[in-house]
């Protein structure tokens, strides 16, 4: 009778730790669930435009199959910025091309993103190979903002504007080191990569040849954090010339400032759209255009997946600013690598249209 007393015991033991093992687990797993969808919720660092668990796929081929890729350090000079002493980047040079006299084409990616996962998803190694151009990928520290963003929402000594000037002087150092082609030398972004590619074009203007900015926000208009989240859900609320004028009061508008163009989706749900006209506008404006000068309206590749409307603003039949609004795309890379976050195959290949603006514009100033 005893032992058969103790055996109930025991099952019924064994019984309730089984059922509170389970639940556990699942209190576990839904924890984990709400964490990670607070995480990717958060509006300053967008998630993913595909689900969290994906199915596997085939591997992302490398973006070094034709050319060298390599890892480097920068150190800053104390005399660049006393907050910012290290920068990362990646190097690219086409197959079988000697640096010297090359143009070069700076990449800066946006959050969330490594320098690698931003060359693959953009293949834009692949169209500089052909462009026979070399393409620089800085990338920001996980010790300095925990999902690599850049602080362009910051602007002040200690972060946006250290960030730019580190970038802009390792682009110098480049230059000198492997004797480039100073009046060939561009910047692209996405989001957050964009946002302190106007930093720099601001700082820097004469750096650079071109700028091209993918899902960017509006200059001038964020000083802060919460700032910089209110400026990417609408835009500024203000003018844009008043943003932009208001940031930087020694700016003046001249007919050779920086040829700029603006990508934007028309379904970006992490900086909205009206951000992408607030630039065109901005950058008019700093390119010498009256502020109530008017764009030439384009439709192209209508009833597609890649269809989008452009903007431009021409000086002597010359593009000098051009808006692409792109339909179908959200806050990823227009035709870029899908197997990758925060690319889309869907709208025109974003890179095949910054190399082709690019291809127009020469800077003929000193640095």
């Amino acid at each position: 009778m005893a032992r058969s007393m103790s055996s109930i015991f025991l099952k019924t033991a064994r019984k309730i730790a089984r059922q509170q093992s389970n639940a556990l687990i699942k209190a576990t797993q839904s924890n984990m669930k709400l964490a990670a969808s607070a995480f990717n919720h958060n509006p300053l660092f967008p998630p993913s435009p595909v689900a969290v668990l994906r199915p596997a796929k085939k591997p992302v081929p490398p973006p070094f199959r034709h050319g060298s890729w390599t890892e480097r350090v920068f150190k800053v000079p104390t005399t660049i910025s006393l907050f910012f002493r290290r920068l990362s980047y990646f190097l690219y040079v086409p197959p079988s091309r000697e640096m010297k006299g090359s143009a070069m084409l700076v990449m800066l990616h946006g959050c969330k993103q490594t320098a690698t996962e931003f060359a693959q998803g953009t293949r834009m190694n692949q169209l500089a190979a052909k462009a026979n151009m070399v393409v620089v990928y800085p990338q920001q520290s996980r010790q300095r903002q925990t999902l690599r963003c850049w602080r362009w929402y910051l602007p002040d000594q200690q972060h946006g504007y250290a960030e730019a000037d580190a970038i802009a002087a390792l682009v110098r150092n480049l230059i000198q080191r492997h004797k480039l082609d100073k009046t060939r030398i561009y910047l692209a972004g996405m989001s957050a990569g964009a946002g302190m590619s106007s930093l720099l074009a601001l700082r820097h203007p004469q750096l650079f040849a071109a700028v091209a900015l993918h899902s960017g926000p509006v200059m001038g208009n964020a000083s802060s954090l919460s700032s910089g989240l209110q400026t990417m859900r609408r835009g500024t609320l203000n003018d844009p010339l008043t943003a932009l004028k208001s940031a930087n009061d020694t700016l003046t508008a001249s007919e050779d400032y920086l040829p700029a163009l603006i990508l934007q989706g028309q379904l970006d749900r992490v900086v909205s759209a009206n951000n992408g006209e607030q630039l065109a506008r901005q950058f008019a404006w700093l390119n010498g255009f009256d502020e109530q000068a008017q764009p030439v309206e384009k439709q192209l590749r209508e009833q597609t997946s890649r269809e989008y409307t452009q903007f431009d603003f021409k000086r002597a039949r010359k593009t000098i600013v051009r808006l692409c609004q792109l339909r179908k795309v959200g806050h990823a890379w227009s035709g870029g690598d899908s197997r990758l976050d925060f690319n889309t195959p869907d709208g025109p290949n974003a890179s095949s249209l910054i190399m082709q603006f690019f291809r127009m514009h020469q800077r003929g100033e000193k640095i």
